[in-house]
């Protein structure tokens, strides 16, 4: 394959790629305010995730640490089975992210900031993408997944931590494209803290670091941090788990079908166009200068071989959404070119 050289200055049609970002950040902001005074103040219903996260931080506000907040938010939303869920740290989610909501007044507030983060994700996204419009389809997807619309009955979910992750997971991958070591690989840090599934482009940029291929310093010295966080959430967790009670084994992943539910999460016939987004989305990172370390959080639906996993798929979509739409747009630029050199000349007299 060839190539994909940079493109700085360059035009998509008859418009400058600096104008079209200029559009692209002006309808991302409108969609989401359009979106955020749409949606009720109040949601019709809760995914129970959703309602165990904000039930935490309710309890947190009233006085409770993390982890005593989260056991007890556990047997008020799942009732005595709630030991299924603690017995290993699996049960909980980093805190960083907790400890962020806990300073906002109100599930409402949350909302709102989450609402910021999505504007924020669409922007970045939009100056990841060779078609920085593809940033609004990023902005919107995370809007439809934190409130999900079913016929005008509101599902509140905007408490998922995925959603929370992707802003710095995007930021993360900018910042590789533009070669800024430190700051992608601290976005990388921050993007695991919010969220640990984030980890394959620490654990990718370690190992090409250690190859050669991509400075050492960054990227071992954020694997370091991020390890060290995780074993003081694996130490924090440890007075909240009953080590008595047998572990649940996680839900087995079916092929291709757990595999396809990741890629295809909250697209329309998402088997079928998260597959094409997703093959397309590859095929063009890996021809990109350091593709290899950009194609990181694109094999996360890989666990649906062994697990099933498919709301990791807020974490893949975005990155489909944007390489996977830029290889269509050049493919489709290519087929008209060779189209238009093998029209026949008009005939002469």
């Amino acid at each position: 394959m060839n190539a994909i050289p940079p493109v700085p200055k360059q035009t998509l049609g008859r418009f400058r790629r600096s104008e079209l970002g200029v559009v692209a950040v002006i309808a991302i902001i409108a969609i989401a305010v359009g979106f955020a005074v749409r949606a009720p103040a109040e949601p019709d219903l809760e995914m129970i995730d959703h309602a165990l996260f904000t039930r935490t931080v309710d309890e947190m506000r009233g006085g409770l640490g993390y982890y005593e907040a989260m056991e007890s938010a556990l047997g008020v939303v799942y009732g005595p089975e709630r030991a299924e869920l603690t017995e290993t740290v699996r049960g909980f989610r980093p805190p960083p992210t907790f400890l962020l909501w806990r300073l906002l007044p109100s599930d409402t507030a949350m909302w709102v900031v989450f609402v910021a983060t999505t504007i924020l994700a669409g922007v970045v996204a939009s100056r990841l993408a060779h078609l920085p419009l593809t940033g609004v389809l990023v902005t919107v997807y995370l809007l439809s997944l934190g409130m999900l619309d079913g016929g005008g009955v509101w599902t509140a979910q905007f408490a998922t931590t995925e959603l929370w992750a992707v802003p710095a997971m995007l930021g993360a991958a900018l910042a590789v494209t533009k070669e800024r070591w430190w700051l992608a690989a601290g976005l990388g840090v921050l993007a695991f803290a919010i969220r640990e599934t984030a980890a394959p482009l620490l654990l990718v940029g370690a190992v090409l670091a250690v190859a050669g291929r991509i400075p050492r310093k960054p990227w071992l010295g954020a694997l370091a941090v991020a390890v060290g966080l995780y074993a003081l959430h694996v130490s924090l967790a440890a007075p909240f788990i009953d080590p008595g009670v047998a572990e649940a084994l996680p839900s087995r992943g079916e092929f291709p079908g757990s595999v396809l539910r990741i890629v295809g999460l909250g697209l329309p016939a998402g088997a079928i166009v998260g597959s094409f987004l997703w093959f397309l989305a590859v095929r063009r990172v890996l021809r990109m200068r350091n593709g290899l370390l950009l194609s990181a959080y694109l094999w996360l639906p890989a666990i649906g071989l062994v697990l099933e996993r498919h709301y990791w798929g807020i974490m893949v979509v975005p990155f489909t959404l944007v390489w996977g739409i830029d290889e269509v747009v050049e493919l489709a630029g290519k087929a008209r070119a060779r189209i238009g050199t093998t029209e026949p000349a008009p005939a002469t007299r």
